[in-house]
């Protein structure tokens, strides 16, 4: 990854610790991404374990405090 989107993913990791919690549409508004961006940025939080599956309504819980 180049340096660009590892701050962009450090930046969308310190939001979803402030919030305790994630989606897609939290990080495009607060980073002002598009959706591929922001669906990109989820799936790694996913696979690096930091946030769970997305409940009914698709937001995701911290699993990492």
């Amino acid at each position: 990854m180049s340096e660009g989107t590892d701050d962009l993913y450090e930046r969308a990791r310190a939001l979803v610790f402030r919030e305790g919690y994630a989606t897609v549409s939290l990080i495009q508004r607060h980073l002002e991404l598009g959706f591929g961006a922001g669906k990109q940025i989820v799936a790694r939080l996913a696979a690096e374990g930091v946030i769970d599956k997305p409940d009914h309504t698709g937001r995701r819980a911290l699993k990492i405090g």
